[in-house]
């Protein structure tokens, strides 16, 4: 009997691992373009309700990047995924937005720059529950694109990575549970930095993760991934795609904020992002290349420091072109309602004023634009496009206008008022995505 019960064992077993096999091969994803959204509840405007939103992205997808019967991956950027009770950090996040009752908050929504018990404004959105996100993002259908929304969480990849093994099953459950539970949701993408997801991290949190969602045909992206690591699981699980930055290569720690020259980007972008994925651990893992849409670190027309005079000392003068930073950046109505005057601030003058002394903008030397980048790095792609693991590429990144100003208006003196914020903060121009951007992506897109 014991024989016979053992055998019927091994046949059940055998049965599962085909089976599991047979989904893999089975699991496909369809290759496609799309965009990482940095502020959600800026982009969805809500001002009568949320029977009533606009979108800055939708309308210009409209406007300009008409893919009828094409396939677009949106990530919209939503909460920190773990706050552990005990976390520093509690303090002062935005918990205004309804989060999920679990031992660690798992806050499924999008959340606005600014806490709306500290200022409520309608040009700062406000919270927006996850699943009404994902849905507004994909029945508001103006072109005919097949839309897959992947909800992206930020994080610290040090704090997953010291979690217990029971902890990272019980987050890949619950972000699990919340994925599942959204109708709308293609799956969910992850930007865990600083540093990358452990081999633990990936084998107790992305796997089960991933194998949750497989079971539901649905997506995991990880942005800045332990390729190696993804690398022995891939075959198992192929829902899960990897999410490789193409911007700010040529990064110099001792002097980091410096545009990397045209030509040396589009070299290192070629020779050794792409060309070193695809004859890397990358071969086999599905990937989409993230690329320089908007200004970044070192990919910039315009840089803006602020905030001169606070406790990280003076800015030192870069040797590029310097003016003073143009007014049209600084959402007036927001900041007239954020700023304070600082003790020590000449007599006569408005927090805004003295705000705006405490900036300045100094210009690309190269006079390489936004678009130049932007086109070096689909160049440096486009020999691997019929690649059966290349997904596509990922803009990075839409952000409204007067982002920057608001994001360093919050280290300076505020309503939000935190002394331990006042530091240097910088702004890199342009910060949205032109209409010429989304013109050579469809260009390129083009057979």
């Amino acid at each position: 009997m014991d024989k016979i019960k053992s055998y019927i064992l091994l046949s059940l077993f055998t049965l599962l691992l085909l089976s599991l096999s047979f989904k893999a091969q089975a699991f496909s994803i369809a290759k496609g373009n799309g965009i990482i959204v940095d502020d959600v509840t800026q982009d969805i405007i809500c001002e009568k309700g949320l029977e009533s939103c606009q979108s800055h992205l939708l309308n210009t997808l409209t406007s300009f990047y008409t893919t009828t019967g094409q396939h677009f991956y949106i990530f919209p950027d939503y909460a920190n995924i773990i706050q552990l009770p005990t976390a520093k950090s509690l303090a002062i996040a935005n918990t205004n937005c309804n989060a999920n009752p679990f031992d660690f908050i798992l806050n499924y929504s999008a959340l606005p720059l600014i806490k709306p018990n500290i200022l409520s404004l309608p040009e700062l959105g406000k919270c927006l529950p996850g699943q009404f996100v994902t849905k507004f993002y994909q029945s508001t259908q103006t072109n005919g694109q097949i839309r897959h929304i992947l909800p992206m969480f930020n994080g610290s990849a040090y704090a997953i990575n010291s979690a217990s093994v029971s902890t990272m099953g019980q987050l890949a459950d619950a972000i699990a549970q919340a994925i599942i539970n959204d109708p709308n949701a293609s799956g969910v993408s992850f930007d865990l930095e600083s540093p990358t997801l452990s081999v633990d991290a990936i084998n107790y949190f992305i796997v089960p993760l991933a194998q949750k969602l497989m079971a539901k045909n649905k997506l995991v992206a990880i942005f800045d991934a332990n390729l190696q690591a993804l690398s022995n699981i891939s075959e198992k699980l192929p829902n899960i795609i990897a999410l490789v930055a193409l911007y700010d290569y040529g990064l110099n720690p001792s002097s980091p904020f410096a545009p990397v020259p045209l030509q040396q980007y589009q070299d290192y972008t070629t020779d050794h992002a792409v060309k070193g994925y695809f004859g890397g651990y990358g071969k086999k893992i599905p990937v989409m290349f993230v690329t320089p849409a908007a200004a970044t670190t070192t990919l910039w027309q315009a840089l803006y420091w602020y905030n001169q005079n606070f406790v990280k000392g003076p800015n030192p003068e870069l040797p590029y072109p310097k003016e003073k930073c143009s007014s049209n950046v600084f959402p007036q109505q927001v900041l007239d309602a954020f700023l304070i005057l600082p003790p020590d601030a000449p007599q006569q003058t408005t927090a805004l004023e003295y705000y705006q002394s405490q900036c300045s903008q100094y210009q690309n030397p190269g006079n390489a634009s936004q678009l130049d980048y932007f086109n070096a790095a689909l160049k440096a792609v486009s020999a691997y496009k019929q690649q059966t693991n290349f997904i596509g590429v990922a803009l990075y990144n839409q952000k409204p206008n007067g982002f920057y100003a608001l994001t360093c208006a919050k280290r300076g003196y505020s309503i939000y008022y935190t002394a331990s914020l006042h530091k240097r903060c910088l702004g890199f121009y342009p910060e949205d995505i032109s209409p010429a951007i989304w013109q050579a992506l469809k260009v390129w897109d083009t057979p």
